[in-house]
């Protein structure tokens, strides 16, 4: 689905958790699993963000990292994929878990 219908579907009230490419689907560098699974992360980041009324200053100070580092995370331009440790420590000071696991390809 290309961005821009993904971002149609998204505010005629879509759900974006269903695997829907975020800005990070469509930056460089990075394969398809990593995309997907950044996408869902990043949309899922800013739900939460938005839920609890909190600006990325916020979420950064109380994830431990820079504001400069979530804002490229969450626009996902940044060449670099993000450390493990740090998805953590987002999904942390939000309250979350996050559950990794291998499914077989459809």
């Amino acid at each position: 689905m290309p961005y821009e219908e993904a971002l149609a579907y998204m505010k005629a009230g879509g759900c974006p958790l269903e695997g829907l490419p975020s800005r990070a689907a469509y930056e460089t560098g990075r394969s398809d699993n990593e995309r997907r699974v950044l996408g869902v992360f990043i949309n899922q980041v800013e739900v939460e963000m938005a839920r609890a009324g909190w600006s990325q200053t916020t979420l950064a100070a109380l994830a431990g990292i820079t504001q400069p580092m979530l804002s490229r995370l969450l626009r996902g331009n940044d060449k670099r994929s993000p450390y493990l440790a740090t998805l953590l420590k987002i999904a942390d000071a939000l309250g979350m878990d996050v559950i990794l696991r291998l499914e077989k390809r459809k």
